[in-house]
């Protein structure tokens, strides 16, 4: 019973989140802080989600193997009864065919017996030589009497325990077919259980996918802001002033490296390890630059710098700790190994971006 309620509430839940994922509403479009904010929650609460279910389907890929299994050994007892049956149906059929033969030989001898008549019998016993020949023949034709009965007692009780033999196979086979039966539902039941779960898997992940694209269509309105602030930015002070590089190892907290990764992952994720270490080189160049925050938190953080931390996405990324390439990177960077001497950077345009220089899909300037 107790079975049967928890695969109950396990499809509620799986129905529930199905329900949900399926009937979500979506912001179609995503131009304010305020939506995106909202985005941002949502997509929080659908990693969540995401998360648990993965976890059941996880657990019910557990159980199918528990179960799977249980029929796997229940499959191999039924074989090794059947085998047995076989066996003891063959030993039966060779006791019904020795007490046939039994039954016939004993009646050759009664009819023999009978045939010739007491007084052959008399005569038989008289025509002895001494006492002792009498009483031999005597205990002869009672020995073979006995023999009979004896053989056909001794028989008829081996016919009845194989009998009983088979009866309780027949019984145990019974059961076993039951059990079969039962991990088989078992099997089924779960197997519908795991094709909705990955259903409400495929659902929340399409949903992610959609307020992650969102999220990228605000990210890159705040970038093209950002870029525009930057050249300007440039303008004023020359081209001249992005010259400072450093590449001394520098100190770093556990938060430090934590923040860079992160920001490194939202900004260049998808590049190969050079655009990784560039991105993370303008930040330490930040740092080391007089017109910029002096530490990484600050540069991170400053305004109207990084589309992800004005986004939120940079916020849940470093919740969830970054990849562990840009792990790598950062702490590289952070070891003296600056790759690049930019103070800037954004996703390159051939169309109208002819300076600086070019690592993967950014140009750095």
């Amino acid at each position: 019973m107790k079975h049967k309620q928890h695969k109950r509430l396990f499809i509620c839940c799986i129905c529930a989140i199905l329900s949900f994922t399926f009937t979500m509403p979506y912001l179609s479009y995503a131009t304010t802080q305020a939506d995106y904010d909202a985005n941002n929650r949502e997509l929080e609460s659908l990693r969540a989600q995401q998360n648990e279910i993965n976890s059941d389907i996880a657990r019910l890929n557990e159980q199918i193997d528990t179960v799977g299994n249980k029929l796997s050994s229940i499959n191999d007892q039924i074989e090794k009864k059947q085998i047995e049956a076989a066996a003891l149906k063959a030993d039966i059929d060779a006791l019904n065919v020795s007490i046939s033969n039994q039954y016939s030989a004993m009646k050759l001898r009664i009819r023999y017996m009978y045939e010739h008549n007491d007084e052959d019998i008399i005569e038989l016993l008289l025509t002895s030589k001494s006492l002792s020949e009498m009483l031999v023949r005597t205990e002869y034709v009672t020995q073979i009497s006995d023999y009979d009965r004896n053989m056909l007692k001794q028989l008829n009780n081996t016919m009845l325990t194989q009998k009983n033999n088979k009866s309780r196979l027949e019984n145990e086979l019974s059961q076993l077919a039951l059990l079969q039966s039962d991990a088989q539902t078992q099997i089924s039941n779960l197997d519908s259980l795991l094709a909705l779960a990955k259903a409400a898997y495929a659902s929340n992940a399409d949903d992610i996918s959609k307020s992650e694209a969102l999220a990228l269509q605000y990210e890159q309105k705040l970038e093209e802001e950002r870029i525009a602030r930057e050249q300007a930015a440039i303008d004023n002070i020359g081209s001249n002033s992005n010259t400072v590089i450093n590449g001394s190892p520098i100190e770093y907290t556990p938060t430090d490296l934590a923040m860079l990764a992160a920001i490194i992952e939202c900004e260049a994720g998808n590049q190969p390890y050079d655009g990784l270490l560039a991105v993370g080189s303008v930040i330490v160049n930040r740092v080391n630059n007089p017109r910029f925050d002096n530490t990484i938190t600050g540069v991170i953080y400053a305004p109207y710098q990084f589309s992800p931390v004005a986004s939120g996405r940079f916020a849940i990324v470093l919740a969830r700790g970054a990849a562990p390439r840009c792990v790598d990177a950062a702490k590289a960077v952070l070891a003296g190994n600056i790759n690049t001497n930019a103070l800037y950077f954004h996703a390159y345009n051939s169309s109208v971006d002819f300076g600086g220089t070019v690592i993967g899909d950014h140009v750095f300037y």
